[in-house]
């Protein structure tokens, strides 16, 4: 598989009894690790621990801390950082999105993505250009803007708060 710059081996693995989902993607020459992606029967429970606007940020930083510790002791991923930035969606002000994204920031412009569910449960990291990664987080509050805005018959304007 090609994907952007870089072949890349993709290994999908499926419990279909327990309706859990795995998806890794791996460089094949350097056989790191690009992509990692999780999916289980629980969406629907996790999306009951999406916190209130006001609630919000002091979550994000506690998942920070959590997203630096599983960066450091689940991948093995032990590298200095321009930054860390948490991000998360708020739609019309008021309504707080399913995720949160905590983004390692290398020297070398490549990006550490991890996505969170607010209860703390690891949805996916991926590794992939800051460039890419920003263009992409952009575009899909573009695409969520127009959808729900279809959906709910009035614009919803939808925001990415950074911290």
């Amino acid at each position: 598989m090609l994907t952007g710059d870089k072949s890349n081996y993709c290994v999908n693995w499926s419990n279909n009894g327990s309706h859990q989902y795995y998806y890794l993607r791996i460089d094949a020459g350097s056989g790191d690790l690009l992509e990692f992606s999780y999916s289980d029967a629980e969406w629907e429970t996790r999306e009951q621990a999406v916190p209130s606007v006001s609630e919000a940020s002091a979550r994000a930083s506690a998942i920070k801390e959590q997203a630096v510790d599983f960066l450091e002791n689940k991948i093995g991923i032990t590298e200095s950082y321009d930054k860390i930035d948490t991000s998360y969606r708020v739609y019309d002000g008021e309504e707080v999105g399913t995720l949160v994204y905590v983004v390692f920031y290398k020297p070398d412009q490549t990006a550490y993505v991890l996505s969170y569910h607010w209860d703390g449960t690891v949805m996916n990291y991926n590794s992939i250009s800051a460039d890419r990664w920003e263009e992409r987080i952009e575009q899909e509050a573009e695409n969520i803007a127009q959808y729900l805005s279809e959906d709910r018959g009035e614009e919803v304007t939808v925001e990415l708060i950074h911290q």
